[in-house]
């Protein structure tokens, strides 16, 4: 059955994937079910996404024409499980600790990997299957019942709150069912009798956002007069480009409760919010990681929806600077304001940019826009009784060959850790160093990155100067 079309910034999904310039984006979570054993979980588990499917009418969606400007929704009657959940074992993730997760850092590097296995995986014949899938892999021995349930789905058919949305009906669908009433029902799965949701919008563009992007886009030079860090200056990586190998690697780390909270109450009396914050600790990590290895610059530039926003370059050594504490409230009031209309969003400017196809493939050899994004999907609270709870939540975005040289994808359980995966794309940070072993270095880089990352998060939890407030 034919489905309404899809939006501009759907059919931008839909193109970017049909190019594999992006592939799918994971939201994953780890359930614990301590009195239940594979065998007894399984059912319960499928019984679940049954739920899922009968109440996202997108999974039940697939793609007709891919490959042109016009592509088109239509739904599918049914669906066949095996084609879209898997189960794993440690092995299959490539490391031998899942049986044995004792320790977090175990933990993390479990989760690690399975984000980074699903984010390089591609999406096949999306005219006959729904693009997303669901994996389980075991964290400990049988009787322990640590799950990692991870969520791998085109962007074409959500954004990182949709796989929130997923997890939070597949809580309802376990706490609905119990494995006797769902070990009968079969494989094959009816889909949503639903249409999709109505798309968002309107994004009006007044003439003087437009004239702004065409500037940027046409004339950068001219940008020097009002921008107080030229664009040419900005650190992006890079430029975008794509090969058939193209690999997402991936970084996963984490804040304690403790910190998080100490942040928050710290900064929220100079009205500085956590994204902003988040921007800020990354500048600094970056900036003084990029110059030991030998990388000059000065301004960073970030991106998050329609707004953008440069730091200047600050040794993270220093104490903060009044600069740095007034970049970030102004970034925080940027953030907000964005956040509040639909006027002047990024989105809306996509009908100037037909063909799509053709807008992304001529990116390919220019600077990036960004040097990283933050997709930061708040915190989520999942309360309804399954018999089980939820431990940790993660969000990841595949590496974007036309996008940001890095994303960082931030996403909390209420009263647990701040996770922060960051993803790129390999070979586009372009480090000096022997082609052959650009992830190896790379990896070492962002590694230190991360550290560097976490430790500003601590100094910064002191407040503006260094101090409680």
């Amino acid at each position: 059955m034919e489905l309404r079309k899809p939006t501009l910034n759907e059919q931008r999904c839909i193109t970017r994937h049909s190019l594999d310039f992006y592939r799918g984006l994971v939201v994953a979570a780890v359930y614990e079910f301590p009195d239940q054993s594979h065998s007894e979980l399984k059912p319960r588990f499928e019984a679940a996404i049954r739920h899922c499917v009968l109440g996202h009418p997108i999974l039940g969606a697939v793609i007709h024409d891919a490959e042109e400007e016009n592509s088109h929704f239509r739904k599918l009657e049914s669906l066949d499980l095996d084609r879209h959940l898997r189960w794993l074992e440690s092995e299959d993730v490539g490391v031998d600790v899942c049986k044995n997760a004792l320790y977090a850092r175990e933990e993390d590097r479990v989760v690690e990997m399975m984000v980074e296995r699903a984010l390089n995986q591609r999406f096949e014949d999306v005219a006959e299957v729904p693009p997303w899938r669901v994996f389980v892999v075991p964290m400990n021995e049988e009787r322990s019942g640590s799950w990692l349930v991870t969520f791998n789905y085109s962007h074409s058919h959500g954004d990182g709150l949709s796989g929130l949305s997923f997890h939070r009906s597949l809580v309802e669908g376990l706490s609905q069912t119990t494995a006797m009433e769902s070990s009968h029902q079969g494989d094959i799965l009816p889909t949503s009798v639903a249409d999709l949701p109505a798309p968002a919008g309107p994004f009006p563009i007044s003439w003087a956002f437009l004239l702004s992007v065409l500037v940027n886009a046409f004339f950068p030079w001219l940008t020097s007069w009002w921008e107080k860090y030229p664009r040419s200056s900005v650190w992006t990586g890079g430029p975008m480009f794509y090969d058939n190998d193209a690999e997402t690697a991936t970084k996963l780390l984490t804040i304690d409760q403790q910190t998080l909270t100490t942040i928050l109450s710290n900064w929220r009396p100079h009205e500085v919010k956590l994204t902003a914050l988040l921007h800020l600790a990354m500048n600094r990590a970056l900036t003084t990681e990029l110059r030991k290895h030998g990388i000059s610059l000065d301004p960073m530039g970030v991106n998050a929806s329609s707004v953008s926003f440069q730091y200047p370059a600050i040794e993270a050594s220093s104490t903060v600077t009044e600069e740095e504490v007034a970049a970030a409230q102004e970034h925080t009031r940027k953030l907000a304001s964005g956040s509040s209309t639909s006027q002047d969003q990024v989105i809306g400017l996509l009908s100037y940019a037909r063909p799509l196809r053709k807008w992304h493939l001529d990116k390919m050899g220019k600077k990036r826009d960004s040097s990283w994004e933050i997709s930061n999907l708040m915190t989520i609270d999942v309360a309804a009784p399954m018999n089980g709870r939820l431990t940790r939540v993660v969000f990841a975005q595949p590496a974007d060959a036309s996008g940001q040289a890095l994303s960082l994808n931030v996403v909390s359980l209420k009263g647990g850790l701040l996770e922060v995966m960051i993803s790129w794309q390999v070979g586009a940070l372009a480090l000096p160093g022997p082609v052959e072993k650009r992830k190896e270095v790379e990896v070492d880089f962002m590694e230190r990155v991360a550290t560097a990352f976490r430790q500003q998060l601590v100094f910064l939890s002191k407040g503006p100067l260094g101090r409680s407030s």
